[in-house]
């Protein structure tokens, strides 16, 4: 019966000319638009928050989340995110860090809405906020 149902559905997509996709191509596709916007940053040694000084990123319709990528070693990084911009930014207060490791795309903060103003905090510890860093950003 289960596969009678797939049938029917299948024919019924071919009589309306639609074609199926499947939900994993459907977000492999998403992220890979998200990513394909994705925009470079540097950190340098001893340097708490990317971007530096009183900069922020605004969230994008490209990508639903925040996502980072590291192309230096795996660090805490968590992501502020705002409506308005505040300056001086707010602290980064030692709580709610995610794991992002070396080589590999990571959601540091998921469902943002669009036009949000952030930026990026690292974990203060030995690994993290006193060494330099590198990778992407795709928001």
């Amino acid at each position: 019966m289960k596969n009678l149902g797939k049938l029917v559905l299948a024919v019924g997509l071919l009589i309306v000319g639609v074609t199926a996709v499947p939900a994993s191509a459907t977000a492999a596709s998403a992220a890979a638009s998200c990513y394909d916007n994705k925009k470079e940053f540097t950190k340098a040694t001893g340097q708490g928050v990317v971007p530096a000084g009183q900069g922020y990123w605004k969230t994008t319709s490209n990508c639903a989340d925040i996502n980072l990528y590291l192309n230096t070693n795996g660090r805490y990084v968590k992501a502020l995110a705002f409506t308005t911009k505040i300056d001086p930014k707010p602290t980064c207060h030692d709580s709610a860090y995610s794991w992002v490791p070396s080589k590999s795309w990571t959601v540091v903060q998921s469902n943002v809405p669009n036009g949000r103003y952030f930026f990026f905090c690292y974990k203060a510890i030995s690994t993290g906020v006193n060494t330099a860093a590198s990778g992407y950003a795709a928001y």
